[in-house]
């Protein structure tokens, strides 16, 4: 589908389509809370948000298809470097994600949930955090300005990733695709195998190397 379109046109797109996303899952949470309660269904809705993104997510993206286009790094990246937008956007929404946290630790306190309808909640909550603060929080923990710099790390340490600030700049950059590295798995090596020992040495480094970094 993607294919057909101007790549100029395309890249504008994709600016305001990382947006309309947000636009359409951050309203997901307040609808998934509140819709069923006067039914008593609010059980089966504390788990949509998980449901849109196993189902209707993998769904969409298989419609859409691939991107084929990438900015042009002698001409299109220093235009874009220059779009006010592209840091202030970001800062906008780490801070509604963070409002959205908050609301949603309210929600989870104040609804009359089953134990179903509590898992359902922190699963669909977990999953959107893992999206937005560790996706968005990674691209900025990149940034040289420190606003940027300090909001990635308060995404990470919202859902408890704080280490990876830490971790993935000091060292994953540093050993990347070696024996050192945490972050890249071995050759064959399965999903289930990698994720769990990628998980705990990362919070390990990540320790050792602030340890390290404090001590000069």
């Amino acid at each position: 589908m993607l294919e057909k379109i101007n790549p100029d046109t395309l890249l504008r797109l994709k600016k305001w389509g990382y947006l309309a996303c947000w636009a359409f899952f951050l309203p997901m949470v307040p609808f998934s809370a509140l819709v069923g309660r006067d039914q008593g269904t609010q059980n089966l809705w504390a788990w949509m948000i998980l449901a849109i993104f196993f189902i209707l997510v993998p769904v969409v993206d298989y419609l859409v298809g691939k991107d084929p286009v990438n900015p042009d790094e002698e001409k299109q990246v220093p235009e874009l470097s220059q779009d006010k937008s592209y840091r202030a956007l970001p800062l906008l929404l780490a801070t509604a994600w963070l409002g959205l946290l908050f609301y949603a630790g309210h929600v989870f306190v104040s609804n009359d949930y089953s134990w179903g309808g509590m898992l359902g909640w922190i699963m669909s909550i977990g999953l959107l955090g893992g999206m937005i603060a560790i996706n968005l929080g990674h691209e900025l923990i990149h940034k040289d300005p420190k606003v940027e710099n300090w909001m990635g790390g308060l995404l990470l340490s919202s859902v408890s990733y704080g280490g990876f600030k830490v971790e993935h700049v000091r060292g994953h950059h540093v050993h990347v695709s070696t024996p050192d590295d945490a972050s890249s798995s071995r050759y064959n090596q399965s999903l289930y195998n990698f994720l769990p020992k990628a998980f705990v040495h990362n919070f390990i480094n990540a320790w050792s190397l602030e340890k390290k970094y404090l001590e000069r």
